[in-house]
């Protein structure tokens, strides 16, 4: 009896195994699922935590280019503060250059005019002494041809020679007040040549 208490004893094992196997598989079940749940959720924090560095380092890397792109900022700003100084001093000695071009031209115009002028004086002066040789021939031929007598000459010419004198001039009437000193004209025509 004994052997069959120790049958009965491990057939009720068995059978207390038997629902506790099928207990087992669904712990079993239920274990895999909360260990895939378990590892799942292990891998969440992995991947964060590895989608955090690539955000980090984008972020790292983003500071970095914001760096240099100040840098090239900064750069390009003192490059047009230098061309804007280089265009203004372009300018300046373009305006001075264009000055002294057109100082030149006005001189090379009053040297023109003043060779022309010049020569005017001199074509006027040979055109009276011109005038002046051939009436003083004629008269000296009128003298030789005619017998003339020189004095009544001399006065018929006298008539005929316009009067030079500054009375015979309409100059405009000067008064008293409006004469300026020599002290005062000095002094002004200095200042005009200093400025």
């Amino acid at each position: 009896m004994e052997a069959f208490n120790g049958f009965a004893v491990t057939m009720e094992d068995r059978m207390c195994v038997l629902h506790s196997e099928s207990e087992v598989d669904k712990r079993k079940a239920e274990v895999r699922r909360v260990t895939e749940e378990l590892r799942t959720a292990k891998e969440e924090p992995r991947k964060k935590t590895g989608e955090a560095m690539i955000l980090r380092d984008e972020w790292k890397r983003a500071r970095q280019e914001r760096t240099v792109f100040e840098i090239v900022v900064a750069a390009l700003r003192t490059k047009v503060v230098e061309l804007e100084a280089d265009r203004d001093r372009d300018v300046r000695r373009g305006s001075c250059d264009a000055h002294c071009e057109i100082a030149n031209g006005f001189r090379e115009v009053l040297t023109s005019l003043e060779k022309r002028w010049v020569e005017k004086n001199k074509e006027v002066s040979a055109e009276i002494q011109l005038h002046e040789v051939v009436a003083n021939l004629d008269l000296l031929n009128e003298i030789k041809d005619e017998g003339l007598v020189v004095d009544d000459e001399i006065v018929a010419s006298s008539a005929a020679v316009p009067d030079w004198s500054v009375e015979g001039l309409d100059l405009p009437q000067v008064f008293e007040d409006s004469i300026v000193g020599d002290e005062d004209a000095i002094s002004s025509t200095r200042e005009e040549a200093s400025s």
